[in-house]
């Protein structure tokens, strides 16, 4: 590197000014002054429960099934009785 870069390098490091700068970039807050913090964020909300999810993703399905061709809506159908199927046999499971 050229040595003149490394002078005014050395002459802004030693001015108070840009040191009182400095101090505050590393502070993390940008102005050097410690002060308290806003309210805390709220926690964040839970994710979507199981049921709620299935249902929207056979929502989605059904609503994707007349834009498909007809080898997909075949597929989309199983998909769907077998969610049915995996739905009876949760509640059975529970009442056991």
């Amino acid at each position: 590197m050229d040595p003149a870069v490394f002078e005014k390098l050395g002459a802004a490091v030693s001015d108070p000014e840009i040191q009182k700068k400095i101090s505050a970039i590393i502070s993390g807050d940008g102005t050097g002054m410690t002060s308290k913090p806003d309210a805390p964020c709220p926690p964040p909300s839970p994710p979507p429960s199981p049921p709620s999810t299935i249902k929207n993703g056979r929502a989605l399905l059904l609503a994707l099934k007349p834009y498909m061709d007809e080898k997909r809506c075949e597929k989309i159908d199983r998909i769907l009785s077998a969610m049915k199927l995996a739905e009876f046999a949760g509640m059975f499971k529970n009442m056991m």
